[in-house]
């Protein structure tokens, strides 16, 4: 079962009817908890509604007590309650555009991150029935440390790349940052190095191969790989002779 929590926002009874697809839904106000309902419940979603994360004192206290030991979903004011609770910065708009239309822009370049309401219900649902079907936090856990084996294979053999965080036990598992090492590469000065690397990831999107490699603005030139749990062993092992291909292109083509 899956148990709304209601702040009084008119669009609830939407997030009920979505849900209601997939599992038994029961929806009560905030201050009217059924205990025993909630105790059943596999599910807790913690709805939209006015006001900030701090005027709901006894939603903080549902998602402490069940944080850990059932799946929590926010949306909208429930998204910023988990974030209020797990000691995150909210910061409020100073223009206020409800209900105004526009196209969404922001999150797409990079400009924002917020809220998971913008994606639809279901996306979410569909998440956490994959999450089950590859063994729950520990299947996810065991697929991108995989992930970062493969990668660790692939640079123990190369004469050309190597990672940035060189420690182990500190290396991420997802966010998977490589240097080049190459002298050919290192001889050049900080620009010209983006350049090469803006010709391999080209190669590498337009084939197809790779979207988004590119390290982070403020990190020196590099090359980042998502290793999380959503990339299959598979993909991460097709994916390193491509960018062994596009480096040595873009080499020997200089």
């Amino acid at each position: 079962m899956i148990y709304i929590v209601d702040h009084q926002d008119s669009f609830t009874w939407n997030v009920v009817h979505q849900f209601s697809k997939f599992d038994d839904v029961y929806c009560s106000n905030y201050f009217e908890i059924n205990q025993k309902k909630i105790d059943r419940c596999s599910t807790i979603v913690l709805s939209p509604g006015p006001g900030s994360p701090k005027d709901y004192p006894f939603t903080s206290k549902i998602y402490k007590k069940y944080k850990g030991n059932k799946k929590i979903i926010g949306i909208c004011l429930g998204y910023q309650q988990i974030l209020f609770n797990e000691k995150g910065k909210i910061i409020q708009q100073k223009n206020i555009y409800h209900g105004y239309q526009s196209k969404v822009k922001g999150i797409f370049e990079g400009g924002t991150i917020n809220t998971p309401s913008m994606i639809c219900v279901e996306d979410a649902l569909d998440s956490l029935k994959w999450v089950e079907s590859v063994g729950g936090t520990k299947g996810l856990v065991k697929i991108s440390n995989e992930n970062l084996k493969i990668v660790e294979d692939w640079v123990s053999k190369s004469n050309w790349v190597k990672f940035m965080c060189e420690d182990k036990n500190t290396r991420s598992t997802t966010s998977i940052t490589l240097l080049i090492k190459d002298e050919w590469f290192t001889k050049f000065n900080e620009e010209e190095q983006r350049g090469v690397l803006k010709k391999l990831f080209s190669i590498l999107d337009k084939e197809d191969v790779a979207k988004d490699i590119n390290g982070y603005p403020k990190a020196p030139p590099s090359i980042r790989i998502w290793g999380g749990s959503t990339v299959q062993n598979n993909d991460m092992k097709a994916l390193l002779p491509w960018i062994d291909w596009a480096y040595h292109s873009v080499k020997n083509n200089a």
